[in-house]
């Protein structure tokens, strides 16, 4: 049976990973699916990448590192993804994290962003593009998601399509060489995950101006990251 293969990208906080559980183990319970059907790969721990032929579809996971970090483990891991992704024509998704590697492997610019950190329950909207995506599919064209970043795909691969956008942010999701898409924000939170990123940085928060009560407020209890989730396994099943 081949599996899906989760790269654990990092860890989230200690407090979240006791209480919810870790950003494979989000992935996990927003699939549905069984613990035989996965295979989680840790990059920063392990050199030797699965064995492909059992892969069926790749989720990269977020990580508290930053994607223009100079560690030897990205580096490696990046060479590999594309190897793989490039061979292999093996469906992958990209959350946080990892649709800002994926974006920076296929040549596209990822730095922090130029006005502020991006954190809280945020709207939103795809394009025409998304509209008819197939990982978009029984969205709403506008609709709530979580998110907490600094850095961003300021410029999208050459190729890539911009499925969805925000105020604050231009490239929310792409999708490139029918295989490859990444999404920045947060389809495997929940809101009890988001309120304890936003607790976690408080002091940082109230220091750049945020409205902490209205952040918590805000956030939204039903987002469509289960739905987004499982239209990439029916992708990968296909």
């Amino acid at each position: 049976m081949k599996k899906l293969l989760i790269i654990k990208a990092g860890a989230s906080l200690n407090k979240i990973v006791k209480k919810y559980g870790d950003f494979e183990e989000l992935i996990i319970n927003k699939a549905n699916l069984r613990i035989e059907e996965i295979e989680i790969y840790k990059p920063f721990e392990n050199k030797t990448f699965p064995d492909i032929d059992n892969i069926k579809g790749i989720i990269i996971t977020g990580s508290h590192s930053m994607v223009t970090d100079d560690s030897q483990w990205i580096k490696n891991l990046s060479q590999e993804l594309k190897h793989y992704l490039d061979n292999y024509n093996i469906p992958a998704l990209g959350i946080c994290f990892g649709h800002q590697l994926l974006a920076k492997i296929y040549g596209g610019k990822v730095d922090y962003h130029p006005v502020k950190k991006e954190i809280g329950s945020k709207e939103i909207f795809l394009t025409e593009a998304g509209k008819v995506n197939s990982l978009f599919k029984g969205l709403p064209n506008k609709f709530s998601s979580f998110l907490v970043h600094e850095q961003s795909v300021l410029e999208l691969p050459e190729g890539a399509i911009r499925l969805a956008n925000n105020n604050f942010e231009n490239n929310q999701a792409f999708y490139l060489e029918d295989n490859i898409w990444g999404v920045q924000f947060h389809p495997e939170f929940t809101a009890g995950v988001m309120k304890e990123y936003i607790l976690n940085d408080r002091d940082k928060l109230i220091k750049e101006g945020y409205n902490l009560d209205k952040l918590i407020r805000d956030l939204k209890k039903n987002t469509p990251g289960e739905k987004l989730i499982k239209n990439f396994i029916e992708i990968i099943n296909k």
